[in-house]
Formats: structure tokens, C-alpha cells, sequence
């Protein structure tokens, strides 16, 4: 179980790496604590443009989560208390079309599928 783990995040790291974050494209960052003014997570983790695969993304564990959308397309998160994204779910995001939202959740979440212009 803890290599799978451990090759999952090593995996959610060149996804990571190989997407980027501004202002003028979609985004997900996770973390620990969310900021009000601007809104944005506190201790960032990793930062990735989603895509339509709905793809499980697995953590040892994050309680914030940022996202936006491109201003005309949308951002959409599930987070979820397991490591399968299977549930219980913690935070639907809604979908986040323009501008940033930050949501934290308690208890700390473990994985996450995240949805861009689908």
C-alpha cells in the first residue's frame, strides 16, 4: 500500500511540474490553510491545470484547495476522505468559471478529482 502511494505521488508530481498556474489559465493548488484577501492557500503542496480525465489524485493528506477557471471555461473539484476517491465527499467546489475560490475542509482530505472545461 505505501508504494503505491508513493509512486501515485511521485506520478501527481510530473503532472504538477508539467502543468502551469496563472491568471489567464485553470488551476488547482492544495494545501494546508487558506488566505482571505486575496484568497489563495496558505502552504501550497503542488499546483496543476486539470483536465476532462477525471483522474484520482491521492495525498498523505491537504485540508484547503484552490481553484479557478480560464474565465470562460470552468474549474470543478471533488475531495474526498479516502485515498480512492470513492468517499465520503469533503468539498464539492462547484464549478469556478472566473476569479479564485479557496475552500478548507475538515477532516483532512486524501484525494481529489478535479475537472477542467468538461
Amino acid at each position: 500500500m505505501i508504494d503505491s502511494v508513493l509512486v501515485l505521488l511521485a506520478a501527481l508530481s510530473s503532472v504538477a511540474s508539467a502543468g502551469s498556474c496563472s491568471t489567464v489559465s485553470a488551476c488547482v493548488i492544495f494545501g494546508s490553510g487558506c488566505r482571505s484577501s486575496p484568497p489563495q492557500v496558505d502552504n501550497k503542496y503542488v499546483a496543476y491545470k486539470p483536465d476532462c480525465s477525471g483522474h484520482c489524485y491521492q495525498y498523505d493528506h491537504f485540508d484547503a484547495i484552490q481553484v479557478w477557471g480560464d474565465g470562460a471555461k470552468g474549474t470543478r473539484c471533488h475531495i474526498y476522505a479516502d485515498f480512492n476517491c470513492q468517499g465520503p465527499e469533503l468539498v464539492d467546489t462547484k464549478n469556478q468559471i472566473g476569479g479564485s475560490r479557496c475552500h478548507t475542509f475538515s477532516p483532512a482530505a486524501k484525494s481529489m478529482k478535479c475537472y477542467y472545461a468538461c
